[in-house]
């Protein structure tokens, strides 16, 4: 018996998009072919309509909510303006990316997006993955130890880690999804014009907290459901994927401990209630109209995620090292 699979089949009706996948299984006496439709990409299941007024009353109550707010009354109605004008924005690329979304390439989106909040911007988003944290590798040494070399910029970032036990393995492991969530994070960040430059001791300083974050059972949780969905494969698969994490992990207070972690820390005060407004302002559209928006922006640079992609490599190599330990 033998069995084979035939993806990315696409067909139409009634002005629905549906994706088939085909798997073929060989039998003696025949053939047997299932299929299964999936209608991820259907534009008619998302929303590109949302009342702007709610969606900002809400960003305003995560605000307050989150205690994001320093001095709220003296800063209100500059606050209104921020979130006003990102609801704006917000409108106008969900209105534009939505009949793109799934179908389109990425460099048609980013050309669509760069009339809609101009080529800088989208500029700032395709560099979000070029800010290094640090990269791990496996190394079978030949004294038989393995071990785990990190290293930032070709430099030894910390000492090699020897995976002698299942601990030594998870502590690696804790170590390498902490740089995955932080990158994601600058990504966010990015999406909102909010280019991130740290240097080393600012990463050290970071990671050592979010290795705490990433501990959670919640956090946790999320992390590994994007592996999974990440695996799936495709740009439009994964820019969903880091949607997905980012509205499983947007009610936990972490989430906003990981922004403020990244936000420069020599701009003023208001500078800074400015971009968590414009964050919040961001996903909490995203989540009223399924993230067609921001997948779109993510979608221009995943492709280009390739240190994150070797990264995820690095979880799944250290899952099966593990089980050589058990």
């Amino acid at each position: 018996m033998k069995t084979g699979s035939f993806l990315n089949i696409i067909g139409m009706k009634s002005n629905n998009i549906f994706q088939y996948e085909l798997t073929v299984t060989y039998f003696p006496a025949g053939l047997a072919v299932d299929v299964v439709i999936d209608t991820e990409w259907n534009p008619q299941s998302h929303s590109n309509t949302v009342d702007t007024k709610v969606v900002v009353e809400e960003a305003l109550k995560v605000l307050k909510d989150n205690n994001l707010i320093e001095d709220f009354p003296k800063y209100e109605a500059k606050i209104m303006d921020v979130l006003e004008e990102g609801a704006k924005t917000e409108e106008r690329l969900t209105k534009e990316m939505f009949d793109m979304v799934g179908k389109k390439s990425a460099e048609d989106v980013e050309k669509e997006m760069s009339t809609i909040i101009g080529q800088d911007r989208v500029d700032v988003i395709k560099k979000a993955f070029s800010i290094e944290t640090y990269r791990m590798k496996l190394v079978k040494k030949s004294n038989g130890q393995t071990v785990v070399q990190v290293h930032r910029g070709g430099a030894e970032f910390i000492p090699e880690l020897n995976l002698a036990t299942i601990q030594d393995v998870e502590i690696a492991d804790v170590l390498q999804w902490a740089s995955i969530a932080v990158e994601i994070f600058m990504l966010v960040l990015s999406c909102v014009d909010i280019a991130v430059d740290l240097g080393e001791a600012a990463i050290r300083a970071i990671t050592k907290e979010v290795e705490d974050i990433v501990r959670q059972p919640a956090f946790q949780q999320a992390l590994k459901k994007f592996k999974d969905e990440w695996n799936r494969g495709g740009t439009w698969r994964r820019a969903e994927a880091i949607f997905v994490f980012l509205k499983d992990t947007f009610e936990l207070t972490s989430f906003w401990r990981i922004i403020k972690l990244l936000l420069n820390k020599n701009i003023s005060t208001w500078e800074k209630i400015k971009d968590v407004a414009e964050v919040a302002l961001m996903i909490v559209y995203a989540l009223a109209t399924e993230g067609i928006a921001l997948i779109s922006k993510i979608a221009v640079v995943v492709d280009h995620a390739l240190k994150l992609a070797e990264k995820l490599a690095n979880i799944a190599e250290f899952a099966e090292f593990k089980k050589t330990l058990e």
